[in-house]
């Protein structure tokens, strides 16, 4: 839709106004533009970048195909600005390359990434004012959304504009919450009227225009394409106008009638353009000549404006990029990945693996194993996400039965570091059937355990991550000791009565031989003990393993649980200063394996380590803030943990709210459940410390305000 047709929305071009004259004036701004199909978004970024002469405009358009291929969209948006990535701090520049697949290495933490993106953006806007423009917002791969909206939401004073416009038909993006929307509907009837009598078209009857202004809405796309689409008679009031309207997903109907018109050989090169997420015109065109399309295919689609082949290949709306694609027959897809496969560069693997994969009309052991290596890749790049996508066709394409169960559960360990419990499960339920090997079994086990923790139902993950330990002991003693603290953390976290269970788990880890130098070992150990009821002999293995922590040796087993039981291990010797210090070490440990669902237990424990220490406003502010402010994605929170994060906010947020003294809050807050980290009276029952339940608060009571290592508390180092 031309931007000229903007005239209609001058209450919407005032706001957009507004948003550019304040980035002039040295402040940055972001906005969501929201609606349904053809309302007008993509028109409104393009009348932005037309008034916005004195902006360095940068351009970036998610596209469905790519959906599985990880920071695409962040590759999108920082290729303009990769040459200045050299003067970046080094950690970032690091992080940036190995994301980016220009240098090996670990996987780089996603919180350097996204501040490498933001160094390059605000940097970039130096010179002059910077207006990024992401349209069909939707479609971008998972993370690179999170990673542009951890951008957007620190952008403060750097003259940027950022304008997302994503669609209201599709699921929302969650990373995308909390931004400033402005939704846009269907054009008032003046509006609208005025836009009908814009078009060329013969004279159109009163009785005509007044049903496609009923039955479009006021769609701008929808009035367009169908005025445009009418024959003189249905214009004439003469003949029945079609029904359905095509409108929304309708409208699919309507361009593909457009694409029906065309030579064969014009339609085989839009499905080609449609298969291909880059729009990379040299790719295409190989492609065609594989298929044996002349050079002069795609000009009948560029005379009736379907497509644009300068700069890129572009269609003149998404919907006619989906509706030739997904309305094909799958042979002629197939047909057309392949072709495009055979004119993808060797170089480029994952685009490559990625139409190999589409291609295959069957299972084949070579595609899958191609897709296996591009998650391998993926990963290596803190593309869990992407990953997952991966390895979950890499098990649909697999001919073995047991190969395929394998890699089904690799999709299931990928989707839960994504932060996708409930995809982890699906996969999960198809990988275990075929699981016909003890080894594999038990780490199926292992695998369900954890999806249970993270979706916050600690009380069940706690015997089946315990059960795990006790399978996996005789195949991987690595794996065994990171269950085993993974139950660990689970028990503490439910108040779960299994002490019995992890006291013989935790004896046996301890009979493997030598590892006291380790922090699963201590941590192990120290616990063991502490559930046993031995709290003078819990003191040293627990300091030793906290002050290891502290300086940074996690241990190369389950940092993040070692973290948190760390965090459990300082409050339980009321050491406030050792607990805030490792929350915050695995919020930023969290951050960087991608394991967000962790975030809300590393908030509450802050929250608690405030309120033990009498500041309470600070807690309420800490537990409000939500994991949000943390990570800086913005994504929603798993229902689990985020439930229990927010009954930890109510908890702590009511003491201080009603302004009462801090030595009223932990009492209450010990009450908790376990995502606080404090040792509730019901889990002290369970070892047979009533009394010490007691003793801890009111010791506690006395001793909260400013308290840094309370005298009192369980397992302290004076406590006999």
């Amino acid at each position: 839709m031309p931007h000229g047709l903007l005239l209609d929305r001058l209450a919407e071009q005032e706001t957009l106004a507004h948003l550019l004259g304040e980035v002039r004036s040295g402040l940055s701004q972001v906005l969501v533009i929201s609606s349904e199909p053809g309302a007008g978004k993509t028109a409104m970024l393009e009348h932005v970048v037309e008034v916005a002469g004195d902006f360095r405009i940068v351009r970036v358009l998610g596209v469905e195909s790519e959906l599985a291929l990880p920071l695409a969209g962040l590759h999108q948006l920082l290729v303009p600005f990769l040459a200045r990535h050299q003067s970046l701090p080094l950690p970032q520049q690091q992080a940036l390359r190995r994301a980016f697949g220009l240098a090996e290495g670990p996987v780089p933490e996603r919180f350097l990434v996204g501040l490498a993106a933001l160094t390059l953006v605000s940097e970039a806007a130096v010179e002059q004012p910077l207006l990024i423009v992401i349209d069909d917002a939707q479609w971008l791969d998972r993370e690179s959304g999170e990673l542009i909206a951890f951008v957007a939401r620190r952008l403060l004073a750097d003259r940027v504009a950022m304008l997302f416009a994503r669609r209201d038909t599709t699921a929302e993006p969650g990373w995308l919450d909390g931004l400033p929307e402005l939704r846009i509907g269907g054009l008032p009837d003046a509006d609208a009227r005025a836009l009908l009598a814009s078009i060329e078209v013969p004279v159109m009857h009163e009785r005509v225009r007044e049903r496609l202004l009923a039955i479009t809405g006021g769609n701008p796309l929808a009035l367009i394409e169908l005025a445009g689409a009418l024959t003189p008679d249905e214009l004439a009031g003469r003949a029945r106008l079609r029904d359905p309207v095509p409108l929304g997903a309708r409208l699919e109907e309507h361009f593909l009638r457009q694409v029906r018109e065309l030579p064969q050989e014009t339609q085989e090169f839009l499905l080609l353009a449609a298969a291909d997420p880059a729009g990379d015109t040299g790719v295409v065109s190989r492609a065609a000549r594989v298929l044996g399309l002349s050079d002069d295919a795609p000009m009948a689609a560029e005379l009736k404006r379907l497509i644009t082949l300068v700069p890129g290949i572009a269609f003149r709306h998404p919907l006619i990029r989906s509706a030739i694609y997904h309305h094909a027959p799958a042979a002629r897809q197939r047909r057309a990945h392949h072709a495009l496969a055979a004119a993808t560069s060797v170089s480029d693997a994952d685009q490559r693996a990625w139409h190999l994969a589409a291609a295959a009309p069957a299972r084949d052991e070579e595609v899958a194993a191609e897709l296996e290596r591009s998650a391998g890749r993926a990963h290596d790049r803190g593309g869990y996400a992407a990953s997952a996508a991966c390895l979950r066709r890499a098990a649909e394409l697999t001919p073995d039965q047991h190969r395929a169960a394998a890699r089904a559960l690799a999709a299931a360990q990928a989707e839960l570091a994504a932060g996708a419990p409930a995809r982890a499960l699906e996969m999960l339920e198809i990988a275990v059937p075929a699981l016909s090997d003890p080894f594999g079994r038990a780490q199926a086990a292992r695998v369900r355990g954890a999806i249970h923790y993270a979706a916050g139902e600690a009380a069940q993950a706690a015997p089946m991550l315990l059960g795990a330990a006790r399978d996996l002991e005789p195949f991987d003693p690595r794996l065994a000791t990171k269950a085993s603290i993974e139950a660990l953390a689970a028990a503490l976290n439910a108040g779960q009565p299994v002490a019995g269970g992890l006291i013989a788990t935790a004896e046996e880890v301890l009979r493997r031989g030598d590892q006291g130098a380790t922090v699963p070992f201590l941590l192990l150990k120290g616990f063991a003990l502490r559930l046993a009821g031995d709290y003078k002999a819990c003191v040293e293995p627990l300091t030793r393993a906290i002050g290891m922590l502290r300086s940074g040796d996690s241990g190369s087993v389950g940092d993040l649980r070692c973290l948190e039981l760390g965090c459990w291990a300082a409050i339980d010797l009321l050491d406030v200063e050792a607990c805030q210090t490792l929350a915050r070490n695995a919020a930023r440990t969290a951050r960087a394996s991608g394991a967000l669902a962790d975030l809300p237990v590393a908030l509450v424990i802050l929250a608690g380590c405030e309120t033990v220490a009498g500041r309470l406003a600070a807690a309420g502010r800490i537990a409000r803030r939500g994991p949000r402010d943390i990570d800086g994605d913005g994504k929603p929170r798993h229902g689990g943990r985020g439930r229990l994060h927010d009954r930890t906010v109510a908890r702590v947020a009511r003491p201080a709210k009603a302004g009462t003294r801090g030595d009223r809050g932990l009492p209450e807050l010990l009450t908790c459940a376990g995502p606080t980290g404090w040792c509730p009276p019901s889990r002290l029952r369970h070892i047979g410390a009533r009394a010490r339940a007691r003793e801890l608060r009111r010791g506690a009571r006395v001793r909260t305000p400013g308290l840094r290592r309370g005298p009192a508390g369980l397992g302290h180092r004076g406590a006999s």
